[in-house]
């Protein structure tokens, strides 16, 4: 799958955050993490801006591991319900993968 590229401002996101460590990646994997989700969608969507989804990595302090976070856009500050986190997005150039949700991992999006 061929990636387009877009520049974007600041933005805060609300969804499924999930620590990987390098190495582990699998279609299989972020799969997962976009089924769980689905699984809370509903919620996740109610406090939606838009209805556009995103996985996005994050770095931490940990070496050798990142923080997937598999969302929506949401107004900033929104506060994050139970086992949901939110986060803010850097504004910058982005690859965009387009897919529809339930097709992560089957199509390596």
């Amino acid at each position: 799958m061929t990636p387009r590229m877009t520049t974007c401002g600041t933005f805060a996101i609300l969804g499924v955050a999930c620590r990987i460590r390098r190495g582990s990646e699998s279609p299989e994997l972020f799969a997962r993490i976009w089924k769980t989700f689905e699984s809370r969608r509903r919620e996740i969507e109610s406090a939606a801006t838009q209805k556009v989804h995103f996985g996005v990595s994050f770095p931490t302090d940990e070496e050798g591991v990142t923080e997937y976070l598999a969302g929506t856009m949401v107004a900033a500050g929104t506060p994050p319900p139970e086992g949901l986190e939110a986060r803010t997005v850097s504004g910058g150039h982005y690859a965009v993968f387009e897919c529809p949700v339930d097709a992560i991992g089957a199509c390596g999006c």
